[in-house]
């Protein structure tokens, strides 16, 4: 993901990570949109009611999504389904949505990915290894593993595309 990002920064496309999570492995000079954490260049916005003046090339999430309307009280289990919406207006035309999630954190995710009311296109990983070995497998495979076990936290996830016509 941090090889795109710096891909789309160095043709100066405009980026936005939702959840502030690339900082913790490298320098970022990208948007960032998290409304808890803070940082360099984090919005303090709803993933749902976030609406610039501008419009990204590139908007990705990494493993965080789920949380969205989950973890949050009240819970609101079609949160998920708004926040998707609202980012992929935010996408310039031609522009990519990249999201990945953890299977089994979120019973509203899951079903969104199961019923492939998620992104249009879906990739699927197994974690192999506790040394965080993955490898590509079927949706019904990832489906079936659960979460914190046999290894902590995900143990398969999805990783959802969406390229807005240019």
């Amino acid at each position: 993901m941090l090889d795109m990002v710096n891909a789309v920064a160095a043709r100066n496309g405009s980026i936005l990570e939702i959840g502030n999570v690339l900082s913790h492995y490298a320098n970022v000079c990208h948007d960032v949109l998290d409304k808890y954490e803070k940082g360099t260049n984090v919005i303090h916005e709803d993933v749902v009611t976030y609406a610039p003046q501008k419009t990204y090339d590139l908007i990705c999430s990494i493993s965080t999504i789920e949380h969205v309307g989950w973890d949050e009280d009240p819970k609101d289990s079609l949160k998920i389904v708004r926040a998707l919406q609202n980012l992929k207006q935010l996408l310039s035309p031609g522009g990519m949505l990249i999201v990945s999630v953890p299977i089994q954190y979120n019973p509203h995710m899951d079903e969104l990915i199961a019923s492939n009311a998620f992104l249009p296109e879906q990739h699927f990983f197994k974690r192999v290894s506790l040394s965080n070995i993955w490898k590509p497998v079927q949706k019904k495979e990832a489906l079936s593993s659960m979460y914190n076990e046999p290894y902590p936290f995900g143990n398969a996830i999805t990783i959802g595309v969406f390229e807005k016509d240019g």
